[in-house]
């Protein structure tokens, strides 16, 4: 079982958020997936719209999920 690490956009102005993003990354550990999560978070703020993400207080929120992967035999 890994962890897997998800993203999601969300406005404080509308009280909505965008669809979930699968980041693609797996982890081993709570740790390695949570620390992640706030690089992940703090680079997709920095790469959005300045002005939507005043205008809408845009936020980012992530969780971590246990997800059976399968190996290769």
């Amino acid at each position: 079982m890994k962890l897997a690490l998800i993203l999601v956009m969300c406005s404080g102005i509308h009280a909505v958020c965008l669809p979930p993003i699968d980041t693609g990354f797996t982890f081993n550990t709570w740790q390695e997936c949570s620390l992640k999560g706030y690089e992940e978070s703090l680079e997709l703020m920095r790469n959005s719209d300045i002005e939507q993400i005043n205008e809408s207080k845009l936020f980012v929120k992530f969780y971590c999920y246990e997800k059976i992967i399968e190996e290769d035999t």
